[in-house]
């Protein structure tokens, strides 16, 4: 039996309108793992950002960065001097869905958002969930306030 699920991908302090925001995400199972659950939601995501929202593919990237960079990564760009979404190219590669499922893994194993099943906060990938009609998942990534510290 296969069954929808609402998740919602939020960066607090962030306009709506730049952020990913909700999907439809089909699961098959009513218990899983947090893992598969974000490998789902980013699948879905990535889909969504590219053929309903229409989206082009440096928009979409721009999107999925904002909610999964790692505190790292954003240190990495910060020591260039600024923190800055992807430029455009003119070979603009396409969007590797699997490289953005290790992004997310990464960004959540770092606690760098946090996932939220019917109010209750998962801590661990290995952690099972489980998800019905009517559910609540929510990814929120938390931003660093402008020169504060961690």
């Amino acid at each position: 039996m296969t069954m929808s699920v609402v998740v919602d991908a939020r960066v607090a302090g962030t306009p709506s309108d730049d952020q990913i925001g909700q999907v439809i995400v089909a699961l098959s199972a009513e218990s899983l793992t947090a893992a598969e659950l974000i490998a789902r939601t980013v699948e879905c995501q990535v889909r969504d950002l590219l053929a309903r929202r229409r989206l082009d593919t440096l928009s979409a990237r721009r999107l999925l960065q904002r909610q999964y960079l790692t505190d790292g990564e954003i240190e990495q760009q910060v020591a260039t001097g600024a923190v800055r979404s992807p430029q455009r190219s003119a070979a603009e590669p396409e969007i590797d869905t699997v490289v953005e499922i290790r992004k997310a893994m990464r960004a959540f194993n770092k606690g760098q958002f946090f996932l939220s099943v019917n109010g209750r906060r998962i801590e661990r990938a290995d952690e099972v969930v489980a998800v019905g009609p009517g559910s609540r998942v929510t990814f929120l990534r938390l931003m660093p306030l402008a020169g504060g510290s961690a």
